[in-house]
């Protein structure tokens, strides 16, 4: 009995010493992230330190245009096209200033690129045109969020659109393109039975069937095209006549 108890002491000690070593470390840790984490993540930036995140952005989005100016010349693409060569890419022949939803009140014009947060942005500018949460979700199953926007953002003229942007803060979202192409399948193609605050129904009588007869023999059972026939109508079809 004595024996026994002797083991079960010497089993307690190792485990009393850990809990006690573990206790340390976690009254530790709370005190070391209570006294500087938080303390760091709430204290004001100084001037020295805002103009190098500046400069550090600055730099990201030089980098930025650099990229864009040597793939579009690469490509042939936009600004920098060279109308004496071929080619590459379909590419709207004009500025498509339909797309931009312009807030005059605010002086912001956002470009939404869909599959890219448009969906949260153009939400967010709802809100602050006025609407309410509730208006916004009730409307939901008839119509389109970006149908909501464009009655409260309507198409304004060419040379309207060229002065906001000279003025106006400019928003554009970017996203991987491969992440965009498997999330606007998944999210509008894959299932037509998700729901139709999706807007699933709108893109497969859109899309969808189209997609379907063109690559398919209509006896399948499937109603969706597969991710296979998705890709191959966006490589083959004219860009201006699709928008995910």
């Amino acid at each position: 009995m004595a024996y026994c108890s002797a083991c079960l002491a010497t089993m307690r000690t190792p485990r009393i010493l850990r809990l006690l070593v573990l206790a340390f470390v976690s009254v530790f840790l709370l005190l070391f992230y209570r006294n500087f984490l938080i303390g760091e993540s709430h204290a004001p930036l100084t001037t020295a330190q805002k103009n190098e995140l500046l400069k550090e952005a600055e730099a990201d989005m030089n980098k930025r245009r650099v990229l864009i100016e040597r793939v579009c010349t690469k490509y042939n693409l936009g600004l920098y096209r060279n109308s004496a060569e071929p080619q590459l890419f379909k590419h709207p022949p004009t500025p498509q200033y339909s797309v931009f939803y312009i807030d005059k009140q605010h002086k912001m014009s956002y470009c939404p690129i869909y599959k890219a947060a448009s969906t949260t942005w153009l939400h967010q500018m709802l809100i602050l045109s006025g609407r309410s949460e509730q208006s916004i979700k009730s409307k939901l199953k008839v119509q389109q969020l970006s149908e909501q926007a464009r009655e409260v953002y309507p198409v304004e003229d060419s040379d309207q659109v060229e002065e906001a942007l000279r003025t106006n803060l400019k928003l554009v979202i970017v996203r991987h393109p491969f992440e965009r192409l498997l999330s606007a399948y998944r999210d509008k193609l894959e299932n037509i039975n998700v729901g139709l605050e999706h807007g699933v129904e709108y893109f497969y009588k859109s899309h969808g069937r189209k997609i379907v007869k063109k690559y398919r023999n209509e006896t399948s059972s499937r109603l969706e095209p597969t991710f296979r026939e998705f890709v191959s109508y966006l490589i083959k079809e004219d860009p201006i006549r699709y928008n995910f």
